[in-house]
């Protein structure tokens, strides 16, 4: 499998489904609302707009620096947006203006995965950003919503061959831990580099949880080969630098991967399934190592 071809059909995030039907998409921005925008924040746009599957987005000048215009309509976005908010910039690049649906952001560089080609640097990397974030206080985290919605879908799922993976996720969704704002698709395309800041989080999801959670992504990314050729390293990278135990590590990993399984195969994408499974038979396999399943 090509690299870019596992890149455009990752499922990091759950469908969109209500009472098990499809959520209809938001209707996406027009050019009018982006003429607005301009108006209204005084920008000066800097590049040709264009689409996202969500999102209508624009580079551009505020108050003498170059920014990203982000006009959306979908709740999700919406909500990774108030998550930028409320990192006030810790980790993650700054809201620098809002008008309605539009928000403009700081302007940040390339990817971590186009930076850096050493494996265990990178892993590095994201385990620093997600410390940065969890540990920005924010109040009122309970505004958000919880990790447990997202794990519906594998509860809800009826293999018996997940009845283990099941019962671990509750066990861990249940257990008392510090509830923090997650990042939720914390990978090597979602941080940026600032040559002012650093590196930078970009399109979260905004949701709340276990901070373990944050660092399962990488597990999964940037490309199947890199992911299985690497496992075992960038668990020891992830624990040495976060300080999570092996063993709950490995149980959020385990339940992780499962849920992003079960989402690729209710979007229809069987073969791109293949990878999470495989890293959540890699998990499990050392879980029972362990002795720990």
């Amino acid at each position: 499998m090509r690299a870019i071809r596992a890149q455009q059909y990752r499922r990091d995030s759950p469908p969109r489904v209500c009472e098990d039907r499809l959520v209809p998409h938001a209707p996406l921005p027009t050019h009018t609302d982006l003429h607005h925008t301009v108006a209204e924040l005084r920008l000066e746009p800097t590049g040709t707009p264009f689409h996202s599957q969500t999102s209508l987005l624009c580079p551009a000048i505020h108050d003498g620096q170059s920014v990203f215009v982000k006009i959306t309509n979908d709740p999700e976005e919406l909500l990774g947006t108030e998550a930028l908010d409320r990192w006030a910039g810790t980790g993650a690049v700054q809201v620098l203006a809002r008008f309605r649906n539009a928000v403009v952001l700081e302007h940040a560089g390339q990817t971590l995965r186009s930076m850096l080609a050493d494996d265990t640097e990178a892993a590095t990397v994201l385990c620093l950003v997600a410390d940065r974030l969890h540990s920005h206080h924010v109040e009122h985290v309970e505004s958000f919503p919880g990790l447990r919605r997202w794990f519906s879908a594998l509860f809800a799922d009826t293999d018996p061959e997940l009845d283990v993976v099941r019962d671990i996720a509750d066990r861990l969704l249940s257990a008392p831990a510090q509830q923090v704002l997650l990042h939720g698709d914390l990978h090597h395309d979602n941080v940026l580099y600032s040559t002012r800041r650093g590196w930078l989080a970009i399109d979260p999801k905004g949701i709340v949880g276990p901070r373990e959670f944050d660092y399962c992504n990488l597990f999964t990314n940037p490309t199947p080969k890199s992911a299985l050729n690497y496992f075992d390293t960038r668990l020891r990278v992830v624990t040495d630098t976060s300080g999570i135990d092996t063993i709950e590590l490995l149980r959020w990993i385990t339940c992780w991967s499962a849920l992003s399984a079960i989402w690729h195969r209710h979007d229809g994408n069987v073969a791109t399934a293949a990878l999470p499974h495989a890293i959540t038979g890699l998990a499990m396999e050392r879980l029972r190592t362990h002795r720990a399943l």
